[in-house]
């Protein structure tokens, strides 16, 4: 019985500790994450607050910069963004979330030459392809310890995009909106959970906006394997 209540006692107390350190760490999430973030795409990046709670993790007022030398000063911004699946679930080594919405996007897209072979994703999707994990350096980790992590989202929500394209010595153009777009069964197997999750967002919803905004005639090919990183997906795209 002595046993038992040491025992217990010790959980008690890791327990307290874990809970203090979340607390401690929680009003850092949005800076950690945004300073993370913005050396990965080496863009300004700012997140305004996280939510979390035993099943759902709430990131709301991303906005990530476009290059320097772009014409419009922000890439993509997303008002809300809900994960929905157990905390447990990103921790093991085939990641499901039950469904990622993002609510009120804005996105601009533009090119930087006249044979639309380079523009601002394409920079911005190469330098998240630098490294293959999110504060891997920090870690002190080799991106090869993650390489057998695969994510499924089951369910990728987006809901009322607006669109900037600037073409090439032109001025802006606000394209039609977009309602909404719904995938089912979104996946792919490579690097840290954070990466591929945005890899796999960005890689989506820019095949979706090329693709309902009729804009596929502008580039050489769309890749449409989907085991290919953003970055590929990306480049295929702008014509590279």
């Amino acid at each position: 019985m002595r046993f038992i209540s040491w025992l217990i006692g010790v959980a008690l107390f890791l327990l307290v500790i874990a809970v203090g350190a979340a607390f401690i760490m929680y009003p850092r999430l949005p800076s950690y994450l945004s300073k993370t973030l913005s050396e990965k795409f080496q863009v300004p990046v700012q997140i305004q607050a996280i939510d979390l709670t035993w099943n759902k993790f709430v990131i709301k007022d991303i906005d990530i910069g476009n290059p320097k030398g772009s014409k419009l000063p922000t890439a993509l911004k997303v008002q809300t963004t809900t994960m929905k699946a157990p905390p447990l679930n990103y921790l093991k080594e085939n990641i499901i979330i039950d469904e990622i919405r993002l609510d009120n996007i804005y996105a601009s897209i533009e090119f930087y030459n006249s044979k639309n072979t380079e523009g601002n994703w394409t920079v911005l999707i190469d330098n998240l392809d630098q490294n293959d994990s999110f504060g891997a350096s920090e870690r002190g980790e080799n991106s090869k310890d993650n390489e057998g992590r695969t994510v499924l989202i089951k369910k990728l929500i987006m809901t009322n995009i607006t669109i900037d394209l600037v073409r090439y010595g032109k001025d802006p153009t606000r394209l039609s909106p977009i309602r909404r777009i719904e995938l089912d069964n979104v996946s792919s197997e490579k690097g840290f959970p954070t990466e591929e999750i945005t890899e796999i967002i960005i890689q989506k919803m820019m095949e979706q906006i090329f693709s309902i905004q009729g804009l596929s005639n502008m580039f050489q090919s769309i890749i449409e394997t989907p085991t290919r990183t953003a970055g590929d997906i990306l480049k295929g795209i702008f014509g590279g």
